[in-house]
């Protein structure tokens, strides 16, 4: 059975908070990064405000898998862009092939960070495809 379609979209599945944060306990002068290098910067400007990306892939006879991972911001154009239109037409039984071309074709920019969240999302969908 083969890859129909590669989908990733942005979600946002933060919990919405019921009742007001309690106050940390913790002395927060313990804490140690390395942006502390920074002091100009606030601790709150380290991060983004990108939420998840869901990828779903569709075999021929419309069973599909979901994965769940990161970044959306980086990761939603990687998969729909780049991984997917790759993998489409291969057989979606064969993970461990096609988790190795994602490595492999990602290579140029980095096997690592934000492109191994987008391989893990893609990857997560096709195991959970070929377990229906």
């Amino acid at each position: 059975m083969k890859i129909k379609s590669v989908k990733a979209i942005e979600v946002d599945v933060a919990p919405r908070p019921k009742t007001q944060p309690r106050v940390s306990k913790l002395d927060t002068d313990g804490f140690v990064s390395p942006m502390q290098r920074y002091p100009e910067l606030k601790r709150s400007d380290w991060g983004n405000n990108w939420k998840r990306t869901a990828c779903v892939v569709t075999a021929e006879d419309g069973t599909w898998g979901f994965g769940l991972t990161l970044h959306s911001g980086v990761t939603v154009p990687l998969i729909n862009d780049h991984i997917g239109p790759l993998i489409e037409g291969e057989n979606c039984m064969a993970t461990e092939r096609i988790w190795d071309l994602m490595q492999k074709v990602t290579a140029p920019y980095g096997t690592a960070g934000v492109s191994s969240f987008a391989i893990s999302a893609v990857d997560n969908a096709l195991w959970d495809l070929k377990g229906k």
